[in-house]
Formats: structure tokens, sequence, C-alpha cells
């Protein structure tokens, strides 16, 4: 993919190029000499679309339908890609998240802590792990829902990236496993 010249990638690790589940459309996160913001682009087109309101975004990921775009900006916000205001779901969200078919998006709250659910439309989030400093870990972040609705996969993070794995956790019973050590941001 090629952005305009006077576009580049935003430089920072929070997952700032999202692909729609259907595979038609990109959301990036980037920058000019002034702003960053997000940037759509049809699959089928060789044009950027600067997303009206998303100034300052990082962590893009799409709803189910492709029909929305969440992201990072002092807060969890989603924005129609058929146009309106951006809409500040959760106060706050650390790196990406993930929106499952059934309306419920899972996202870690702020550094320390472990993962949370809440409704696409709002409310009250509800925990869903927690980070364990006893056991070294940082957080849980990076979330992605896999087919089914069923298991999240997640990041420990630890002291170093190395410590770091990539976990699963039942959605229905809570139960963590260990996917793969040494490693991070599973998909």
């Amino acid at each position: 993919l090629v952005l305009p010249e006077n576009l580049r990638l935003a430089d920072d690790n929070l997952g700032g190029v999202a692909v729609s589940p259907d595979g038609a459309r990109i959301v990036v996160t980037a920058e000019d000499e002034r702003t960053r913001r997000l940037y759509l682009r049809e699959l089928g087109s060789p044009e950027w679309r600067a997303l009206p309101g998303s100034e300052g975004a990082t962590a893009p990921f799409f709803s189910p339908d492709g029909r929305w775009v969440a992201f990072e900006r002092d807060g969890l916000y989603k924005l129609s890609l058929d146009g309106g205001a951006p809409v500040r779901i959760a106060p706050s969200i650390f790196g990406s998240g993930t929106w499952s078919p059934s309306g419920q998006i899972y996202f870690t709250a702020a550094y320390n802590t472990g993962l949370s659910r809440l409704d696409a439309e709002g409310g009250t989030a509800q925990v869903l792990t927690r980070a364990d400093p006893g056991r070294g870990e940082l957080n849980h972040s990076y979330p992605e829902l896999l087919p089914g609705e069923k298991v999240v996969l997640f990041t420990s993070h630890r002291a170093t990236m190395a410590e770091s794995r990539i976990e699963a956790v039942s959605l229905a019973s809570g139960e963590r496993h260990v996917v793969v050590e040494h490693a991070i941001e599973g998909r």
C-alpha cells in the first residue's frame, strides 16, 4: 500500500493498521506535518480518505460488518464510515481491541489492567481478566476474538518481551492457558 507523499504511517506500537473483516477496506493511522488521524482506503480504489473526527487517533479496529471503526483517543471511540461524529463509548483504552459479532468490544482499560468487555453501544465495562503483578504480569492487552466467540487471545505482558506470552481465555469459564511463550500480539 502506498500512501500519498504528504503522509507517513504513525510511528507507534499500538496496531496502526486494520483490515475490515471482508478484506475490502483498510484503515491506517497516518500523519502529515501537523496531525495524526485515521485514513480509509477501499481496496478497489487507490484513493485514501481522511476520516473526519479521528484526529489524534491510534489503534483502529473494525466492527464485524466493517461499517464502523473503533479507536483510542483519550478514550474508546467508534466512528461510522457512513459519516457522523465519533461516539465515545469508554473513558479509557490501552492498545487495540476486538469487536464481536454479538456487539461486545474486548479491550484493555489501562496499562496495568487485564481485559474488559463492553457493549459496543456503551455502558459499564465488565472485567474479564486481571493482570497479576505477583506472577510478573504488567497487563493483558491486544485481544483478538477467535471465530465462534468462545475464546479471546491476548498478550500477557511481562517485564521483557522475552518473558511475555500469548494466552487464551475462555469466555464461558474464564479459564486461561498459554498458547505461545516468548511472543506478543497474537492474531
